[in-house]
């Protein structure tokens, strides 16, 4: 985001598409998140709590 207000303040071309390009980036990593905390493989409810079943849940919808 700092980056794509340094191109808007020094009038660089198409700050419009960098910024495309973060939204993108985090989306990526939003749907990475939420794919390791649902995810089922290698008994990954082993261990979790209800609190932290209910934190990432939390999470997920703040996302």
């Amino acid at each position: 985001m700092c980056e794509v207000q340094l191109m808007i303040e020094e009038e660089q071309p198409f700050p419009e598409q960098r910024l495309r390009a973060v939204f993108e980036e985090l989306g990526q990593g939003c749907s990475k998140f939420v794919s390791l905390v649902k995810g089922t493989g290698g008994g990954s409810a082993a261990g979790k709590t209800k609190l932290d079943k209910e934190r990432h849940k939390l999470l997920v919808r703040e996302m």
